[in-house]
């Protein structure tokens, strides 16, 4: 199955239905299904798709393959809005949509993870499973080359993390573009349930942060911003040093190379420095 923009056939950008999309984000299912009719039932070939077409108005008539004017196929408003039913729906009518893109190359996947649509998630996986792509499914990136996961623990999606996590550990390891991992991601949005399953997966997670900076990095200096929150800034800090006690004096998290204004000393050696000046 193709990888691809979604909404385009034969060279022809199409443009999503507006009465559909109204119809996929206040969940109507009998609207969206009359779009969708079992006989037409297809799998359609999205390769050779490109840019989208903008959805303005209500007027003319679009595609229910079509896509919105961020690429988005009907597939992934659905996931976007966490509507189980229209995801089983429109994968029943068009299977292929499971690997469309949208402009940021955003699979419906990521829209899930964002939504904190665990349901959704565990059925894309099973989907996946059944076209023999769930790997393909799991570690496809955006243009920022994001996982799923990293957009859960972006959003502090405990759910969506745990289902991703439980089915392929090991996308606790990719880094995206920037340089961050789902741990440094997670570290930022205060997630500690999702610290605590990205650590305590059985795939060895990465703690790489952009210019040099790791998770660890990240809980301190966060930690040293926000004094009302010490003592479960605390706590998190403390969890990752006893993870990766054995780490913390390497080279990929104690002493990465950084630029010379990241701060400079020991991350271990800050967050005792911060503690001390509290008490």
């Amino acid at each position: 199955m193709a990888a691809a923009v979604a909404g385009e056939e034969s060279g022809e950008q199409q443009r999503l239905d507006y009465k559909l999309l109204k119809a996929l984000q206040r969940g109507d299912k009998r609207t969206v299904e009359s779009f969708f009719p079992q006989e037409a039932s297809t799998a359609i070939d999205l390769r050779g798709a490109d840019n989208n077409n903008v959805i303005d108005d209500g007027a003319g008539r679009g595609s229910s393959r079509g896509v919105t004017k961020g690429g988005n196929s009907a597939l992934h408003i659905a996931a976007d809005f966490g509507h189980i039913e229209l995801a089983e729906l429109i994968c029943s009518r068009d299977i292929s949509l499971l690997e469309g893109r949208n402009a940021t190359l955003e699979t419906p996947l990521h829209c899930a993870a964002r939504a904190g649509a665990d349901q959704i998630i565990e059925f894309f996986i099973s989907k996946a499973h059944q076209l023999g792509v769930v790997e393909a499914v799991l570690r496809a990136t955006d243009q920022e080359g994001k996982t799923a996961l990293h957009v859960a623990a972006e959003e502090g999606r405990v759910a969506a993390a745990t289902k991703l996590m439980s089915e392929l550990p090991g996308l606790a390891a990719i880094v995206d573009d920037n340089g961050v991992s789902p741990l440094y991601a997670a570290v930022l949005s205060k997630s500690l349930e999702i610290v605590q399953i990205l650590i305590g997966s059985r795939s060895e997670a990465s703690y790489a942060g952009p210019n040099g900076q790791t998770a660890l990095h990240a809980a301190a200096i966060i930690e040293s911003q926000a004094a009302c929150i010490m003592d479960s800034w605390r706590s998190w800090v403390t969890l990752l040093m006893q993870r990766c006690r054995r780490r913390i004096w390497e080279s990929d998290l104690g002493r990465t190379a950084r630029p010379a204004w990241a701060v400079p000393v020991h991350p271990k050696a800050q967050v005792l420095q911060w503690g001390q000046a509290r008490l």
